[in-house]
């Protein structure tokens, strides 16, 4: 069980990923709601830099690192908030699984993001290498019950769309269409003619 309110970050310990921006900001969100915890899940090259750089603040002690688990899931699942502070990021699917468990959640605008967040409605979008954009964000949902309840249900905004049976069957499609249209006789007569 999470101590709550319970922000977490799942992902790989690499400066593109800008786990120090979430600490820098948490370090304000613990000072003005003491309760709160931050839950750091993932492995990488930097984990040693950034338990260090978190050792150092006010709020070491309400910061976990749980390094790589097998499956992150339940920690999103006891999560009041999913924070992603990555300063790159073209694709990051753990964003679809924040969404599946009903976090609120507070991500960077760059790359991909946006589109995973359906452009600032099913999570809330704070410009990169900006610590206290990140804290204003997180406090507000930790701050306010009931704006932590509702972007809780705004990730569920179009959900079904990001879900992996929909991709599945969508990509299958394409190979099967493409596969008709290689074996269609319009398609038998262009190759003959080149």
């Amino acid at each position: 069980m999470l101590a709550q309110p319970a922000i977490v970050f799942v992902g790989g310990l690499h400066p593109r990923k800008g786990l120090p921006d979430l600490l820098q900001a948490f370090e304000r969100v613990h000072r003005r709601n003491g309760k709160a915890h931050l839950y750091i899940v993932g492995g990488g090259p930097f984990q040693e830099t950034y338990s260090t750089l978190a050792s150092g603040l006010s709020c070491a002690s309400a910061i976990t690192f749980a390094g790589a688990q097998g499956d992150p899931y339940p920690w999103m699942l006891g999560a009041d908030i999913f924070a992603l502070p990555s300063h790159a990021d073209p694709a990051p699917l753990v964003l679809s699984e924040a969404r599946e468990a009903g976090c609120a959640i507070v991500a960077t605008s760059v790359d991909g993001i946006p589109e995973l967040l359906e452009q600032g409605r099913a999570g809330i979008l704070v410009p990169p290498h900006d610590p206290e954009a990140m804290a204003d964000a997180l406090l507000s949902l930790i701050d306010q019950p009931e704006t932590l309840r509702a972007w809780k249900e705004k990730s569920q905004v179009n959900i079904d769309h990001m879900r992996i049976d929909r991709v599945a069957q969508e990509t299958l499609a394409v190979y099967a269409l493409a596969r008709q249209r290689r074996s269609s006789p319009v398609a038998m007569s262009d190759r003959s003619r080149a």
